[in-house]
């Protein structure tokens, strides 16, 4: 059974690495998994390493929220910044918001468990990092037809509805937990 917050939202604890976009690469490649050309790609952009890393050693709370929470609207309202603008309201804005949370969750969530949870995909809604084509991207995990967790690149525009079957991740403090 996984923990729950006030709000019936899943938590996850992970433990920040601090890996570099190289490091991450070549752990991937030793557990097997393949990246997307896209999200190497995204690696390979200074951005990673200068503001996506985490604290090596630093335990962090990831809470879960499901798309579905913002459907009752309707699914236009089902894009980034409500996401944000919720999460935000529920548990402040985190410094910890970075896309080396992705790669952590990939490792501590199964297929079998995203099924359960009615997600086909987890994105972290993080300072979005800009390809070569100029197009905003997140990074997240994905359930693949292979019974895998992977690690993905998300480019999805601000404006942009999110399907109703993805969740969004939030680091979030002790402190905003308590409160």
């Amino acid at each position: 059974m996984s923990a729950k917050d006030k709000y019936g939202r899943t938590l996850i604890r992970v433990v920040g690495r601090g890996l570099t976009a190289k490091e991450w690469i070549a752990h991937n490649e030793r557990l097997g998994m393949k990246l997307s050309r896209d999200t190497l790609e995204l690696l390979s952009l200074p951005d990673y390493d200068e503001n996506h890393r985490l604290e090596c050693g630093k335990a962090y709370t990831v809470v879960l929220m499901r798309s579905d929470e913002l459907t009752r609207h309707n699914d236009a309202y089902r894009i980034s910044w409500n996401f944000q603008i919720r999460s935000a309201r529920d548990y402040g804005r985190s410094p910890d918001l970075r896309a080396e949370l992705a790669f952590l969750l990939r490792e501590k969530i199964s297929s079998k468990r995203m099924k359960k949870w009615g997600a086909l995909c987890i994105i972290v809604l993080h300072d979005q990092i800009i390809d070569r084509h100029e197009k905003p991207n997140f990074f997240g995990v994905i359930s693949s037809g292979n019974g895998q967790v992977e690690v993905c690149s998300f480019a999805n525009p601000n404006d942009a509805p999110w399907s109703q079957f993805s969740a969004f991740a939030f680091p979030v403090s002790d402190k905003e937990l308590k409160s």
